[in-house]
C-alpha cells in the first residue's frame, strides 16, 4: 500500500501487516515507484494497460467525478491483482492531491468468474443445439404425419372403393415405416 502526494509526485510506503497499518520509511517518486511495480509484476500481456493506468500524471483528471478508479490486471506470476487507486484529500477545487494505492490479488474471484462464464457458455451452447434438434425433428415428424392425415382422409372420403383403400392403406404404410425411421434415427 502506498500513501501518494500527486501535487510533488511523492510516495511513502505503508505496511499492512495483521490489520495494523504503519509506515515503512520507504519514501521516493511516486511516479518511479508505479512504473517499478509495472516492470517487476506484471505479465507482458497486461503491462501497456497497467503503465497507462499507473500514469499519475492523469490520476487526478481520472478522479475528478469519482473517490476511487480501479483495474484487474495479470501479474507474471499468474495471479490476478486488482490495483485500486483512492482519493484521500482534495484541494479547494476538488482535486484529487493525496491518493492510497493499493493492490490485492483475486485469483480465486477471476477463476470463478471465468468457471461460471464457461458454464453458461456452454448452457447456451446446449439449448441452442436442443432447439434446433427440436425444430428438425419437429420437421421431419411433420412431414409424414401430413401425408398419414391426408391417406386417411382420402380412405374415409372413398370408404366403398375398395381398389382405393387399398393404394391409400399401402401408401399409409410405406409412411409409417417413414416415420418409424426418423424415430429410431433420433432416438439412437
Amino acid at each position: 500500500m502506498y500513501r501518494i502526494v500527486l501535487e510533488n509526485d511523492q510516495y511513502e510506503e505503508i505496511s499492512a501487516e495483521q490489520e495494523i497499518h504503519r509506515l515503512t520509511g520507504k519514501v521516493g517518486l511516486a511516479s518511479e515507484k508505479m512504473k517499478e511495480i509495472c516492470d517487476n509484476f506484471v505479465c507482458q500481456e497486461h503491462y501497456d494497460m497497467v503503465l497507462k493506468f499507473f500514469d499519475l500524471s492523469t490520476l487526478a483528471d481520472r478522479l475528478k467525478n469519482d473517490d476511487t478508479t480501479a483495474l484487474e490486471y495479470k501479474a507474471k506470476d499468474g495471479n490476478w491483482h486488482l490495483a485500486r487507486f483512492i482519493v484521500k484529500i482534495r484541494n479547494e477545487e476538488g482535486r484529487a492531491i493525496h491518493v492510497l494505492y493499493v493492490t490485492r490479488i483475486i485469483s480465486e474471484t477471476k477463476r470463478r468468474e471465468e468457471s461460471l462464464a464457461l458454464m453458461a457458455e456452454r448452457a447456451k451452447r446446449e439449448s441452442e443445439a436442443k432447439t434446433d434438434f427440436l425444430s428438425q425433428i419437429s420437421h421431419d415428424i411433420r412431414t409424414p404425419m401430413n401425408a398419414v392425415r391426408g391417406f386417411t382422409k382420402i380412405a374415409r372420403e372413398n370408404i366403398d372403393n375398395k381398389e382405393k383403400c387399398v393404394m391409400v392403406w399401402i401408401r399409409l404404410i410405406l409412411q409409417a415405416t417413414i416415420f418409424n425411421r426418423l424415430l429410431t434415427m433420433y432416438w439412437i
